[in-house]
């Protein structure tokens, strides 16, 4: 091959890789901005006459006292305050917050256990924060009183499961299949235990403990919101540094291992972060489910399989899809406001199933 030929394959190459980050910098510039938009006329999803642009003067003006408030007349300012702080921000921030965390940890599980429908409630996740609740709501067990008894308890039986696989992991070699096999027992453990409790209480208890486990906005507030932004941060944060890593596990752990992969560090690193990170995010709305299958499978049809992408990429549709969510369970059957669980499962169950019978199929 002349010096020529090899310079023009080297061009061509280039020009792919510039085309590929181009386009997947398009795509997340778009996503971004759609989040800003959807968030803009959630706002709007109410009663009251607010628009997209009078909420975002709101919230600017709570940060930067005055900026805005001659654009409002002085009799409906308060109210209008109230509605957008109290009411209407922190189910919409949330809502926006915990889709992209549940949707990394979805990339993080799929890709670290090489299956398609491995997600952090595989893992045990989600059924230990349902027995958590039910401790709460039907015994009254709790650490503190309150919101806060109940997301602790939700978050501490959520990290049952994440506790014995590390211990498990520490002591032996641990294969995927183990990984997924063992949150499938545990799911089925705390499953029993909570159907007991639920024998033992009474109708309002269970009631309490049946609309928790759907998953729900409605108990948000917005001190949450910070807890949950410095949770994304380390999240990408962590996803970014080790993502390379995770790709290259994908081409098996003998490999990976030969090109000087920590593979057991890695998987028990990622599957602690991505159990920790959806338990902080169950504790505040319950188990919320399909955001976290959905959303990547959906993002490595627009960036591809690499992690550094998948993930950023992941959490603003994993925010999207919870968004739209959020707007249908609150303006379907206005004024009363289905639980944004069981529309997220009977919106994203249909378009599972068309991606699992397309052509392309599912990929982890």
């Amino acid at each position: 091959m002349t010096e020529e030929c090899r310079a023009g394959l080297i061009e061509e190459e280039q020009r792919k890789i510039l085309l590929i980050r181009s386009r997947r910098v398009i795509y997340l510039s778009i996503l971004v901005a759609s989040i800003f938009a959807i968030m803009g006329y959630s706002f709007t999803v109410g009663s009251s006459s607010l628009t997209a642009l009078d909420a975002y003067k709101i919230l600017i003006d709570q940060i930067f006292p005055g900026t805005f408030v001659s654009d409002f007349p002085e009799s409906t300012y308060a109210n209008y305050v109230f509605i957008v702080t109290e009411l209407r921000a922190p189910r919409v921030l949330v809502a926006a917050l915990v889709g992209a965390i549940f949707a990394i940890g979805g990339c993080i599980t799929q890709s670290i256990l090489k299956n398609p429908l491995a997600t952090p409630y595989t893992l045990g996740v989600s059924s230990g924060a349902c027995v958590g609740a039910s401790l709460y709501y039907i015994f009254g067990i709790s650490l503190v009183g309150g919101t806060i008894g109940l997301m602790g308890n939700a978050f501490l039986f959520a990290l049952l499961p994440v506790a014995v696989m590390m211990i498990a992991i520490t002591r032996r070699t641990v294969t995927p299949m183990i990984l997924v096999l063992s949150g499938v027992a545990f799911s089925y453990i705390f499953s029993s235990m909570n159907s007991i409790m639920q024998y033992f209480g009474d109708d309002s208890a269970i009631a309490n403990v049946v609309f928790w486990t759907i998953g729900d906005l409605t108990m948000t507030d917005m001190w949450m919101v910070p807890m949950l932004v410095v949770a994304l941060a380390l999240y990408l944060v962590y996803v970014i540094y080790f993502g390379k890593d995770m790709d290259i596990m994908r081409m098996g752990d003998d490999t990976a291992s030969s090109l000087g992969v920590n593979v057991t560090f890695v998987r028990a690193s990622a599957m602690v972060v991505a159990c920790l990170m959806t338990a902080v995010s169950v504790s505040c709305t319950g188990p919320i489910g399909f955001i976290c299958l959905l959303a990547p499978h959906i993002c490595r049809r627009l960036v591809g399989s690499d992690m550094r992408w998948l993930a950023p990429t992941s959490a603003c549709v994993g925010a999207i899809l919870m968004l739209v969510a959020d707007m249908i369970s609150k303006a379907l059957f206005a004024p009363v406001m289905l639980p944004v669980g069981a529309v997220t499962a009977i919106l994203g169950a249909p378009v599972m199933v068309y991606m699992l019978y397309s052509k392309r199929g599912l990929k982890a």
